[in-house]
């Protein structure tokens, strides 16, 4: 999730907590067009109305082998398309990812002090792209889930088919620049999930023990 969820935030314009709340099952074929349903399922939770959206994949993200290691999650029996916490977190969705990119990547890795940078920044940065290639902010919050400011915007501009919404969030995600990345190998992340497995074990160990033990006391 730590590889995956800040791509999203980038190139997709998603907020942490949508990346972080997503399906397997969200990642679906429309019209011959790879995107994700941002829908709330996963965690019931979204910002408002205009949130719930039809978000193209782009490019960039396929390019990477979004696709295989998807394929992968789901063959391991997994329901969320990143796990390992992002949902259950209790400070809130991808609360895990979101302390790490501010803490360690941004401020020791990358060096950069100003607290204004953050997770959120992938976000504004996204927007500010396809502003700078002339879109309208209601062809950019149809990806981005923001809901116009503007009656015209709201009420006499038709939604972008989902070929269109593909075209731009192509042309935003490739005008933004980032290093080379190597793509997903499959396997690659199977030490991380097989912790995973051993945590969810433990659990169910314990939480077996707790009402052992909460029945036999009953039984006395």
């Amino acid at each position: 999730m730590y590889f995956w969820i800040p791509l999203f935030g980038l190139f997709t314009g998603s907020r942490l907590s949508e990346a972080a709340q997503l399906l397997v099952s969200d990642l679906a074929e429309v019209g011959s067009v790879w995107g994700i349903h941002i829908t709330g399922e996963g965690a019931k939770s979204l910002k408002n109305a205009q949130s719930k959206r039809f978000v193209p994949v782009p490019e960039r993200l396929l390019a990477l082998r979004l696709l295989d290691y998807a394929a992968d999650v789901k063959a391991l029996g997994f329901a969320e398309l990143f796990p390992g916490g992002s949902t259950g977190s209790k400070n809130g969705l991808g609360n895990r990812v979101g302390k790490w990119f501010n803490r360690t990547l941004l401020r020791v890795s990358c060096c950069i002090a100003d607290k204004e940078v953050s997770f959120h920044s992938t976000r504004h940065t996204f927007i500010t792209a396809g502003d700078s290639l002339g879109f309208t902010e209601a062809q950019v919050g149809a990806l981005t889930g923001h809901e116009a400011r503007s009656i015209q915007a709201r009420h006499y501009i038709n939604a972008s088919t989902v070929s269109q919404r593909k075209e731009r969030i192509d042309r935003i995600a490739a005008s933004l620049p980032v290093p080379p990345l190597s793509g997903y190998r499959a396997g690659q992340f199977a030490a991380y999930f097989e912790s995973l497995r051993k945590q969810e074990r433990r659990a169910t160990a314990v939480v077996g023990r707790n009402t052992w033990t909460k029945g036999s006391s009953q039984r006395k």
